[in-house]
């Protein structure tokens, strides 16, 4: 009879529903846990990237304003993003905010 083993290595991926980079690490994640199995766990904490976007900015990727510029410059930045990190996004329509749901926080 054979008995499930221990987890040897965790590898825990701070995450947000708005960080692209976080979805671009996907493959990577999925890859890892297919090659080591059960030697390999998994988890996820949900950070907060975006307290509240009617006053988030962000000066290095261009990203802030009022909401419906807010969400097309995040929808741009996923574009840009997926690019690098070869995942695919759909920017258009994009509306992850608005005056209900302003933040990623937990």
């Amino acid at each position: 009879m054979e008995t499930k083993k221990e987890a040897v290595i965790e590898i825990i991926e701070f995450t947000d529903p708005a960080c692209t980079w976080c979805w671009g690490s996907e493959p990577i994640l999925r890859k890892l846990q297919y090659r080591y199995k059960e030697q390999l766990k998994i988890s996820f904490v949900m950070g907060g990237l975006v307290e509240d976007a009617h006053t988030f900015m962000d000066n290095t990727n261009r990203i802030g304003g009022d909401l419906n510029t807010f969400n097309q410059q995040v929808g741009e930045h996923w574009i840009e993003a997926s690019e690098r990190h070869g995942m695919p996004v759909l920017a258009e329509g994009f509306k992850l905010f608005d005056d209900k749901n302003p933040s990623t926080y937990p």
